[in-house]
């Protein structure tokens, strides 16, 4: 099993998005923001998947997944918690 990634947000060094290896025969990656640091760092679950390049930044506040299909796009709110999820269409390939 490999260690936790961490991805931090464009220029919001208090939030990241820490992506683990959950280990077994098919791998499965858990992606959760994290917010502040030490013992008051809060977690939340974003999402679970076989792949650990589907959760991304897209801003400061603003996280994606990206399923091939369309975006999921969370908004962070100022604590940290994440808004509602809404749909965006996959941008333009060139």
């Amino acid at each position: 099993m490999d260690p936790s990634r961490r991805e931090p947000a464009p220029g919001r060094p208090d939030r990241v998005i820490v992506i683990t290896d959950m280990g077994g025969f098919d791998p499965i990656h858990r992606s959760e923001p994290v917010s502040g640091s030490g013992w008051s760092a809060r977690h939340w679950e974003l999402d679970t998947s076989k792949y650990d390049t589907d959760v991304n930044w897209s801003g400061p506040d603003r996280m994606t997944i990206d399923r091939g299909i369309a975006l999921t796009v969370f908004d962070v709110l100022p604590d940290g918690s994440l808004g509602e999820p809404r749909e965006e269409p996959l941008p333009p390939k060139h």
